[in-house]
């Protein structure tokens, strides 16, 4: 009789042992797993918005459909100025994000034969980059300006000070009409 619980444990040993040995690998065709792949860009990355380039020719004279005529971009887009800023250190940081910067490439910027190319000038703005001028001002963009053929932020008051649109010879539009 001792031989029949240690036959039952020999057989408990070797089945526990032959079911370890014979163990398949799980079944993952019908498996789904989710596996995330990051986006990555096939093309080199855009400029910031936060400023724009400018190109030959950048100045002009819009005049066509406006009451007055004002100072824009090679695009048509109107151009800014902050009152008191002559360095561009009154508009940074998130003030960049609502008024960015009309800023110089190598070359310096040219204007349409009705400005004065005397007025046209770039600084250096604390971060290195070289910003448009216009009779001492330095030039921004204002973002709410949607299309080129708009010039929302002329008369402007926000957190930085005054904002203006300028003319031909340098000088602010006139305020518009209080809405």
């Amino acid at each position: 009789m001792r031989t029949m619980p240690l036959f039952i444990s020999c057989l408990f040993f070797v089945g526990a042992f032959a079911s370890g040995c014979r163990r398949e690998a799980p079944d993952t065709a019908n498996t789904t797993e989710r596996v995330t792949v990051p986006e990555v860009p096939t093309s080199p990355a855009p400029a910031p918005a936060a400023a724009t380039a400018a190109g030959p020719n950048a100045l002009q004279l819009v005049t066509a459909g406006v009451d007055q005529p004002y100072l824009a971009d090679s695009a048509g887009r109107a151009l800014y100025y902050l009152e008191g800023d002559k360095d561009g250190s009154k508009c940074t940081g998130d003030c960049t994000r609502a008024w960015p910067p009309l800023l110089a490439n190598e070359t310096l910027p040219t204007g349409s034969a009705n400005l004065q190319a005397s007025m046209i000038g770039v600084i250096e703005r604390a971060d290195g980059s070289r910003q448009v001028t216009y009779n001492g001002h330095p030039l921004y963009h204002y973002a709410a300006d949607t299309s080129a053929d708009r010039a929302a932020g002329n008369g402007i008051r926000d957190t930085w000070g005054q904002w203006h649109a300028m003319n031909a010879v340098g000088e602010p539009l006139p305020m518009p009409p209080a809405q």
